[in-house]
């Protein structure tokens, strides 16, 4: 199975591979069963609400990381820049609420951060720029920061 659980997140995730995976709750030190989740499905526990999604799906969208793969399948623009912030490490910023409305179904499999961006912008209305790290008062770094803008807002400045 897989977990996606980031503090910064709103939700909790839990996706079923194999073999079965038992949720429960814990209320007042007494453990009830939520749901019982078998092969092939997904959980998502808003962690505000404790309200929960399950669904039997196509699961290689959660689980494809585990084989060095990036897969997205039907996900907003703002989704595919978190994810690439976490796999690359970056700070990934959306200059229009609007673009968070595309939609992306890719795999990835040994591109560089450089090479998927450019081919999100042969395939989509979008321009890319990266901004170079600053050195921080600590003697750090900061991260690298990717602007993505709509086309026509900036020119492609994507250097590898």
């Amino acid at each position: 199975f897989n977990v996606k659980a980031y503090p910064d997140d709103g939700t909790f995730e839990t996706t079923l591979e194999s073999g079965k995976v038992i949720i429960l709750k814990n209320d007042r030190n007494k453990k009830s069963e939520v749901c019982k989740m078998l092969p092939g499905q997904h959980l998502v526990l808003n962690n505000e609400t404790n309200k929960y999604v399950l669904k039997t799906e196509n699961i290689a969208k959660y689980v494809s990381w585990k084989e060095g793969k990036l897969t997205f399948e039907d996900d907003h623009l703002d989704q595919v820049a978190k994810r690439l912030s976490r796999w690359y490490n970056v700070k990934v910023t959306l200059k229009d609420p609007e673009l968070s409305l595309l939609t992306y179904t890719a795999t990835f499999v040994d591109e560089t951060l450089y090479q998927i961006l450019e081919m999100l912008e042969i395939v989509t209305p979008i321009s890319v720029s990266i901004s170079k790290r600053q050195k921080l008062p600590d003697g750090s770094f900061s991260k690298k920061e990717i602007i993505i803008d709509k086309k026509g807002g900036k020119t492609n400045n994507v250097k590898e």
